[in-house]
């Protein structure tokens, strides 16, 4: 496991080649993602690129054209096939230089999933700001299911309590104790403010929301605002309850996805990625220290 160091200015992100995903952030002494140490354990999926598919698919079963799919279960609690398949993984560093970095990653073909899509991600690193392009190409002969999201975890202060949102959003996707979708969608606020004690597992929907509509996430240490492509309709807000006791409550996920959970299922968004005809899309994450 080896780890890609970008730099622009004050600011330093260090990339983890297993996975492809952001391991750390930090400008000056502010750690804005709280993310792991090189080489270390983690949870949660912490910064992780979830890819083909984020969330979970229930039971991991979906049918896609005329043939029906079952992929192994890696969630036995919630008996799903849970974030994709390139997360544990050791990604291909193309390119790394400065304040930019590309990796890319051969999706392994498992039961379930026999296509042939190549992964990559650019990183680039501002002294205010990181570009996340995000690409995916097909290399089969066939169209091929795809989704994708990462999974960021912020921290403005000491712990979420004192942490602040605003999510410009306007639908909700309501799920079961299960956490599996009904299929419902209830109207949402948006502004939520101080996060106190409550505990937040959402999936909100950015339909007809201008591209430039971003989630902003507020806190003693500064404030962070995501800005996310059209691809990304999705955002799944998570306050950490269910990590360990150590790393519960720190941070607060933020997640852009291009799919909800159960995409592949209920094909809800599902990229269909054409033979040789390569997709791609941006998030960013700017910040303003206190």
């Amino acid at each position: 496991m080896s780890d890609v160091e970008l730099r622009a200015g004050r600011a330093v992100l260090n990339v983890d080649t297993l996975g492809g995903g952001m391991r750390a952030l930090r400008v000056g002494n502010w750690k804005i993602l709280d993310g792991y140490e090189a080489g270390q354990p983690h949870s949660g999926r912490r910064g992780h690129v979830l890819a083909p598919w984020p969330s979970r698919i229930f039971r991991g079963r979906y049918r896609w054209g005329e043939l029906e799919h079952e992929l192994p279960i890696t969630d036995v609690k919630h008996d799903s096939a849970t974030h994709g398949l390139v997360d544990k993984i050791e990604w291909t560093v193309d390119r790394a230089e400065g304040a930019s970095g590309e990796l890319s990653v051969r999706i392994p073909r498992v039961s379930g999933y026999p296509f042939d899509v190549r992964v990559s991600v650019l990183y680039q690193l501002f002294h205010d700001r990181l570009d996340v392009l995000l690409g995916a190409e097909n290399l089969g002969v066939a169209p091929a299911p795809f989704g994708v999201g990462m999974h960021p975890y912020f921290r403005c202060g000491a712990d979420v309590a004192e942490t602040r949102l605003d999510l410009p959003v306007r639908e909700r996707l309501l799920l079961d104790q299960n956490g599996r979708p009904t299929g419902e969608l209830e109207t949402f606020g948006g502004g939520l403010d101080t996060i106190g004690d409550r505990a937040l597992d959402l999936v909100l929907r950015r339909d007809d929301m201008p591209q430039e509509a971003a989630a902003e996430v507020a806190g003693p240490a500064g404030t962070i605002r995501l800005q996310l492509g059209p691809s990304f309709r999705w955002l799944v807000v998570y306050t950490g309850d269910t990590l360990p006791p150590d790393e519960r409550r720190r941070a607060v996920a933020v997640e852009p996805l291009t799919c909800p959970p159960n995409a592949f299922a209920n094909g809800i968004d599902v990229i269909s990625l054409a033979p040789k005809q390569p997709w791609r899309d941006q998030w960013s994450l700017e910040w303003s220290p206190q």
